[in-house]
This record gives C-alpha cells, structure tokens and sequence, in this order.
C-alpha cells in the first residue's frame, strides 16, 4: 500500500497534469474563438461590401430608368408636336379639297 507521501505526490502530479491540460484546453478555446470571430467579422465586412455593392447597383437602375423616362417623356412631346402638325395639314387638305370640289361643281 502506497504511503501518505507517495499518495500525496500522486495527486500533485495528477493535479500539475489537470491543469496543464485545463490551460491547453483554454488556448484551444481562444484560438478556436478568435478563428470564428476572425471569420464573423469578414462575413460581416463582406456582406456590408455587398450591401455597398446592391445599394450603388440600385441607384444606378433608378437613374437610369429616371433618364429613359425622360427621353420617353421628351419622344411623346415631340410626337404630340407631330400629331397637332398633322391635324393643321389635315384641316388645310380638306379646305384644299373643298376648294377643288366646288370649283368642279361650278364648272
């Protein structure tokens, strides 16, 4: 049977070995950490990236429809120019018939 000292130094040993195990277990731990937020915060700074990205993409679209609208809105002014230009021809096409139509019926 093992004496009180021997016993003793047992458990110190057992105990000097529980920690550096605990310590070792606790470095891994942080490491691990400090990998995964090391990871997190480079999704967060690429998804902020693309955010950036779905935003200036998003403006641009919206520009560019705005400056479409306007060359429409232009187009369908200077096609409703064209429109009341055809509607004056046609008024004196029919006056120019008229004239013509009476002049045949008088002769």
């Amino acid at each position: 049977m093992p004496t009180q000292e021997e016993r003793l130094t047992t458990v110190e040993n057992d105990l000097k070995q529980f920690k550096a195990e605990t310590v070792r277990a606790y470095q891994d731990s942080a490491v691990d950490l400090a990998l995964v937020k090391g990871l997190a915060m480079g999704a967060y700074e690429r998804l902020n990236a693309v955010r950036s990205q779905i935003a200036d993409f998003k403006q641009d679209m919206l520009d560019r429809f705005e400056r479409q609208d306007n060359h429409f809105a232009a187009q369908d002014a200077h096609l409703d120019m064209h429109d009341k230009r055809f509607d004056v021809l046609d008024k004196k096409l029919d006056q120019i018939l008229q004239l013509l139509t009476d002049l045949r019926n008088k002769s």
